[in-house]
């Protein structure tokens, strides 16, 4: 009886214990319309900016296509568009900055958009829900135009902050 009792034991042991394959869920919904209604909507800059960043053609061929971003409709739109801002983000990047924006300020920012960018690519690529961090992209490309703001409206002088 004992040897009965723990050979269904060890039964239920091992039928018990085996490991079950995790179940991944893959949103195959490509066809899914892209809706522009819940990212945040670009900032504004004033007219001391836009007057700087007329001479600088990597800025403003990034800024182009964030225009794009508002007007994609689907699923391979924004692929493509996200494909885009990582090739212009990389020219932006090498590329010279004006003077006024060539600051530690604005190369943070900078780097932050481009987390930005590659975290909404994995998204994409991975099918995960898209509307994080492309709101979060949106939001770190807003601080950057807010930190061309920040910079050009700055009257501090340099010199009385650092002691030289």
């Amino acid at each position: 009886m004992n040897k009965i009792c723990c050979i269904f034991i060890f039964i239920g042991l091992v039928v018990s214990c085996k490991q079950q394959p995790p179940v991944l869920e893959i949103n195959e919904d490509d066809t899914a319309e892209w809706s522009v209604d819940s990212i945040p909507k670009r900032a504004a800059m004033n007219s001391k900016v836009l007057e700087i960043l007329k001479e600088w053609p990597e800025f403003n061929s990034l800024d182009l296509s964030f225009d794009a971003l508002y007007k994609a409709e689907n699923r391979e739109d924004l692929i493509l568009i996200v494909e885009e801002f990582v090739e212009k983000q990389n020219v932006m990047a090498a590329s010279e900055y004006p003077e006024t924006f060539n600051t530690p300020q604005i190369k943070s920012r900078q780097k932050v958009l481009k987390t930005y960018i590659l975290k909404t690519k994995a998204a994409l690529e991975y099918r995960t829900d898209l509307y994080e961090p492309a709101s979060e992209l949106i939001v770190a490309y807003n601080a950057m135009r807010e930190q061309f703001n920040v910079t050009v409206n700055n009257t501090l002088e340099k010199n009385l902050i650092l002691l030289e």
